[in-house]
């Protein structure tokens, strides 16, 4: 079995829910980096903190939408 092999599947919802998921977090962290562009110019520290805790929540997130997509294509697949 082929590691991207996993990722395919007939389950509409959970497909659509998984690209929505990672879209989701790519826009977080493209505005993620933008904060953290503009801090580069203005130097507020606050800016800084929301800009990298907004990435690692983005990054969590993906990892978790990914994670649990596999996790549950195994379990539909084991009961199949």
């Amino acid at each position: 079995m082929n590691f991207l092999d996993l990722f395919k599947t007939e389950n509409k919802k959970l497909k659509l829910l998984t690209h929505f998921g990672i879209k989701f977090c790519v826009i977080l962290s493209l505005v993620a980096t933008l904060i953290l562009t503009f801090y580069k110019s203005t130097y507020i520290l606050f800016q800084y903190y929301l800009g990298i805790t907004i990435l690692k929540l983005s990054i969590v997130f993906l990892v978790s939408f990914i994670i649990c997509h596999l996790a549950f294509i195994r379990i539909t697949n084991d009961l199949d």
